[in-house]
């Protein structure tokens, strides 16, 4: 119900990994793109990358939204264990 939500790039690392049980290995590779982008914090990754240009600090090309949600930690954590144990 909110418009312009097109416009936004956000990657959230827990949406790639739901995709480890499907794709392991692109998966993998981009979850990996996702730490080198800053996406991981000392409790694991963070809830999101933006990449939203109207939200970006004028030199920066991406901004880690740093924070922890449980659940989709949760998320994260289940879906490496059903891709690691089928």
């Amino acid at each position: 119900l909110k418009r312009g939500l097109g416009q936004d790039l956000v990657i959230a690392p827990y949406a790639t990994a739901l995709a480890l049980s499907v794709r392991p290995h692109e998966a993998l590779a981009n979850l990996n793109a996702l730490a080198k982008e800053g996406g991981e914090g000392v409790w694991g990754f963070y809830e999101a990358l933006d990449y939203t240009p109207a939200r970006l600090p004028a030199g920066t090309r991406v901004v880690p939204v740093r924070c922890f949600m449980s659940h989709h930690q949760g998320m994260l954590l289940t879906a490496i264990a059903n891709c690691l144990d089928d």
